[in-house]
Parts: C-alpha cells; sequence; structure tokens
C-alpha cells in the first residue's frame, strides 16, 4: 500500500468536475465552500486546513454537544501533530437563567481569552453561542492579570484586599478555581485559567517559593518561578467597576431602583447568583469573540448557521418575554447580551470564510466536493453466528486502507481478542498521522470518534467503535458522564 500524506489524502472536484488538490489559499474577505462531507470528513478538511494555514482556524459548532464531538474527530485527526486544540467552553446555563457558570468553566474561557491575542497557529472549537455573545473587551483581562515571582515582596494585607477586588474568594482550604487561603507565611492560590493551584512560601514578606500543589492531598511538589493570577470572573469588581454598573443600570434599564434586588446587591458590593446575565453593565462597551481572533484567522462552520443563529436569538427573545415582567429583577434586553445574527455574519467579512456541507455541493466556481461518501454499516452482530460478517465483508472487498479506532487500551484489547477469534488481524499504530504514513492496509489505534470515514480516493476507510457497537457505546458514555 502506498503511503500517504495529509495533501494527497484529501482531494477535491472543482467547478469543472476535475480532482484537484485541496485550495489552501485563505484570503481574508473570501468565501469558500466545501461539501460531500459524510461521516467525520469535516474534521479531516478542518484539520487539513489548521495544518496548511499559517494562523488560527477557529471551527464554530451548532452547540455545546456538537462542540465536545467535534474537538474529539479533531483530536483524532490531529494526533501527533503539533496543532494545539483550544476550546472555548460555553456557560452551559440558559440566558437569564437564575444561577452563574461553574468556576472551572470560566476559569476555561479566561484562560482561552488571555492566551487568543497572541495565539499564531492552532485551532479553537467554539458552540455558536459563544460567537454571538458580548463579552469584556480585549484589554480586560491584561489589564487584570496580576504578576506574581519569586524573589517579589508583597504585603499580606494589601494583597489580600487585591485579590478580593480580582473576585477571589478566601477560603480555609483551597479547592476550586478563585479561591485563596493565607496561613501565616503561607499563601495557597487557584488562578482562574491554571490546571492547578499554587502554594507560596513567604520568608518576612519576600516571596521564596513557588509550588503546585494537589488540592486533594493538600501536598505541595514541583517549583515554578513565575504565576498570571487573571481575574476570577469575565467582569471586574472594583469599585470603579461597580460605579460603571450603577449609571450603566439606570441608563439602560431604569424603573424603581429601590424594588430592584440586583441593583440593591451590587451597591453593596454582592454579586448574586445569575449576575453574568448583567455583563454589558460593567464595562463602557464590551466585544465578541471575533474581536480577540488574530485578523488573519480562518472561519469553518456548516452551512446551517445562519438559520441555528435566527433559532437561537428567537429563543433568546422569548426567555426574555417571559421573565422580564419581574420588577426585583429587570433583564437586560436580548440585543444588549448578545449580537444579532446579522451583525455577527457581518463580522465574518473580515476572515476567510469555509462553509461546510455534508452533501455535494452543485457545480459552482469556488464550491469544492470531497471524494467522500457515508461510512459503511459494519455492525458487530453478537446473536450472529458469524457477528464479524459485515466487517470481514467489507475487509475482504475494499481495495483501500482500512483504520479501527477504540475509545482505550482496554477497548482496543477487547476488540483485538474478539478480531483474533475471527482471524482478523489488524497491527496497532499510535495514530491516525503514523498511519496514512505507513503502509498498512489494516491498522488499529486509541482515539474517540462518534462517525466514520469512507474516503472514495484515496481508498481510506476509518471505523469507529460506535459503528462497531452502536448504542452500546453511546450507553456507556451516558453512564461515564454521569459519574
Amino acid at each position: 500500500m502506498e503511503k500517504l500524506t495529509r495533501k494527497s489524502l484529501l482531494r477535491v472536484q472543482d467547478d469543472q468536475q476535475q480532482d484537484i488538490n485541496l485550495p489552501d489559499n485563505f484570503t481574508a474577505g473570501r468565501k469558500t465552500w466545501y461539501g460531500a462531507l459524510y461521516g467525520s470528513a469535516a474534521a479531516l478538511l478542518v484539520s487539513h486546513v489548521t495544518q496548511q494555514h499559517k494562523g488560527l482556524v477557529v471551527m464554530i459548532c451548532a452547540d455545546v454537544a456538537s462542540a465536545t464531538q467535534t474537538r474529539q474527530a479533531l483530536e483524532f485527526y490531529l494526533a501527533h501533530t503539533d496543532m494545539p486544540v483550544i476550546s472555548f467552553p460555553d456557560w452551559e446555563t440558559l440566558p437569564y437563567d437564575h444561577f452563574s457558570p461553574h468556576q472551572e468553566i470560566i476559569s476555561q474561557r479566561l484562560a482561552c481569552l488571555y492566551h487568543l491575542p497572541q495565539t499564531s497557529r492552532g485551532i479553537l472549537i467554539v458552540p455558536l453561542q459563544g460567537i454571538m455573545q458580548r463579552l469584556a473587551p480585549k484589554d480586560f483581562i491584561d489589564q487584570h492579570t496580576l504578576l506574581l515571582q519569586t524573589g517579589m515582596t508583597i504585603n499580606i494585607t494589601e494583597f489580600r484586599e487585591q485579590l478580593s477586588r480580582k473576585g477571589y474568594q478566601c477560603v480555609n482550604t483551597v479547592y476550586e478555581h478563585g479561591e485563596f487561603s493565607i496561613r501565616g507565611s503561607i499563601i495557597d492560590l487557584f488562578p482562574m485559567g491554571s490546571p492547578h493551584p499554587f502554594r507560596l512560601d513567604l520568608f518576612d514578606n519576600e516571596i521564596e517559593s513557588i509550588r503546585i500543589f494537589d488540592p486533594e492531598t493538600q501536598i505541595s511538589h514541583d517549583r515554578i518561578n513565575t504565576i498570571n493570577m487573571m481575574p476570577a470572573r469575565e467582569f471586574p469588581v472594583d469599585k470603579q467597576a461597580l460605579s460603571t454598573f450603577r449609571d450603566n443600570y439606570r441608563e439602560q434599564i431604569g424603573g424603581d431602583l429601590l424594588q430592584s434586588q440586583i441593583y440593591q446587591d451590587i451597591g453593596e458590593g454582592i454579586f448574586p447568583a445569575g449576575i453574568e446575565n448583567y455583563l454589558p453593565l460593567f464595562f463602557e462597551h464590551t466585544q465578541t469573540l471575533l474581536d480577540y481572533l488574530p485578523p488573519n484567522s480562518v472561519l469553518c462552520a456548516f452551512d446551517s448557521l445562519p438559520q441555528l443563529a435566527q433559532d437561537y436569538f428567537a429563543m433568546v427573545s422569548q426567555r426574555y418575554d417571559s421573565y422580564a415582567h419581574n420588577s426585583h429583577r429587570p433583564l437586560l434586553k436580548p440585543d444588549q447580551l448578545f449580537q444579532r445574527p446579522e451583525s455577527v455574519f457581518q463580522q465574518f467579512k473580515r476572515f476567510h470564510h469555509i462553509v461546510l456541507q455534508q452533501f455535494a455541493w452543485p457545480q459552482k466556481a469556488g464550491h469544492y466536493n470531497l471524494a467522500c461518501q457515508q461510512p459503511p454499516a459494519v455492525q458487530i452482530e453478537a446473536q450472529h453466528s458469524d457477528p464479524l460478517s459485515r466487517l470481514r465483508q467489507l475487509i475482504d472487498s475494499f481495495e483501500g486502507r482500512i483504520l479501527l479506532a477504540c475509545e482505550s487500551e482496554g477497548r482496543q484489547q477487547n476488540l483485538l481478542n474478539l478480531l483474533h477469534k475471527g482471524n482478523i488481524q489488524p497491527r496497532k499504530t499510535e495514530s491516525f498521522t503514523d498511519f496514512i504514513q505507513t503502509d498498512q492496509a489494516l491498522g488499529i489505534t486509541i482515539g474517540t470518534l462518534e462517525e466514520g470515514l469512507y474516503l472514495r480516493q484515496p481508498p481510506l476507510i476509518v471505523i469507529s467503535e460506535t459503528q462497531l457497537y452502536g448504542q452500546k457505546v453511546m450507553q456507556r458514555r451516558r453512564r461515564q458522564q454521569k459519574t
């Protein structure tokens, strides 16, 4: 079997129905259409764009579930490459909910916003809501990030007040993002955007050492020299911000201020659950995620996105109509919290926009179709005399290469045991990237992939566990999510 590269792997047909290599020229302000993206072909295509483009690629998904599945597929096709896969998570709350997002989600979002303007390459995955949502202006995080270094001198009383002004909560024991504790000469911190907390040991007022520690065991280990303390919320909580909030509230919402619990709470420095639905009031102006992107970014999204954006904004408006009559908790209007769809897609024109479609595009300039078809039906039939009959028939008849994908080493070994009983002998390979660079006809690897892949030219099939085991895989994933 011939070894493949990503360049030779993805061939498309142009408007003349000629097979050509995938175009790699992504110019700002232009639009390209790719179709016949069956199974996980869209993820393969976007992984190729990510490797070829000298800039950031943004994959905009319909919702949180789609973003999760897309990330898994992209990580599968980009495994063993140097391309980072970044997520900007959704709050996972509904507009106008009376509770706040989890601190871990806020931490991930702040880390993403902090690094985005300096991100030169890689792929960013974001659900539609994250594109439409109004966010803090770009300079907010930089202006409210505190640098801590070994050898630095701090005043503990002032430092405690400084952390409180950034929204950090003083606790007895640090377990979660946004918490800190001070015990004599030891300060524990869990900065937003950090995967782990830190322990500062002071000698008088000087930071003598900074160590990572485990929040479960409270045992410290590796030393580091520097910490970036990002704000604990997506909005400022200092006196100036509270004053800005109250001014904007009076101007944009008004009404009987004595009846408004939100207005009264903020006046007392209290941040009630669901305060994120008033985020724009903490700023003189807001921006969106698109404003954070480097100018040479490429946007990828399915052709259904405009209608999904209309549907989402309509849902926000319906919730506003349902909850706007509470005088104790008056609401910001939908377009104060989210950009209208037409404004969002107007901003798309600043970037190269790739439109994806599962089915084939009609013959037209700028429209390309992948040499791809629906993944084959190869489900294992446990009650059948030959459970592997469908898979065996595919292997015997297919003239290209086949890769099986399993979610874990244990799942891979279980499948190998079954295959060996049926005299099917795939060779283990480290990743999809490694597989296409070998001449193996039948391989097996570890990676989470919901949908398989069937390329006609060059002939290549990727088979996921879901294809092999059907609903059993879905049921196992749901049980894992619950635990």
